[in-house]
């Protein structure tokens, strides 16, 4: 899982190189809320949004394609190492051990996600 997760925050790195705005929080968050849904809650049929608030269609559409990279690619790395629960596939994506030529993680694309505020579904529970 290593290697999929450091090969897409390199896509990142590379996509920000010329799009500086994928380092905005609104961006941050609808790349995070992805990554979330279309690998750590796993959600079925899950679809990326067109829009992740790049100040382009063809920048939209390069974040797009990086996330359907990686999501398709760590969902199949999930199901061979038999990560099935939120928790374990968050870990996962949350991996300070990964990292850019750069040194940066997930962190500074995706922020964090406190597990400890989450059921094994990836729920919030109520209180």
């Amino acid at each position: 899982m290593d290697d999929i997760l450091r090969q897409f925050l390199e896509s990142l790195t590379a996509i920000e190189s010329s799009h500086e705005e994928l380092g905005d929080s609104d961006v941050r968050q609808m790349i995070g809320d992805a990554v979330m849904d279309g690998f750590v809650r796993a959600t079925k049929n899950y679809v990326l949004p067109l829009d992740f608030g790049m100040r382009s269609s063809d920048a939209n559409f390069v974040v797009r394609e990086a996330l359907r990279t990686f999501i398709h690619a760590a969902n199949g790395q999930a199901k061979n190492q038999s990560l099935e629960d939120f928790h374990e596939r968050l870990a996962s994506v949350q991996n300070r051990n990964v990292q850019t030529a750069e040194r940066r993680d997930y962190e500074d694309f995706l922020g964090h996600t406190p597990p400890e505020c989450y059921d094994n579904l990836g729920r919030v529970p109520s209180r």
